[in-house]
């Protein structure tokens, strides 16, 4: 019966830890593709700004998500419990 009571945040750390994997594998791409060559940083920006956008939203994210974890301690705890 415990095990079923903790079932849910099991599943919810396991998505968690899943999606950072994908991300950790989606920047390492992103950032390959952008710095290909040896080019001025900010011709590299003029060449792929797209692709710059979509990881700017990403690092956005990924650091309001730190942030609230770090300003409500409540957060990481309802992922352990």
């Amino acid at each position: 019966e415990a095990f079923q009571g903790m079932f849910p945040n099991i599943v919810a750390i396991k998505g968690f830890y899943t999606l950072s994997q994908s991300l950790d594998r989606t920047c390492s791409s992103m950032l390959n593709a952008i710095l290909r060559n040896n080019e001025p940083a900010e011709a590299l920006i003029q060449a792929n700004q797209a692709l710059v956008a979509k990881l700017a939203d990403l690092f956005e994210f990924v650091f309001l998500f730190d942030w609230a974890k770090m300003t409500k301690p409540a957060v990481q705890n309802d992922f352990s419990f």
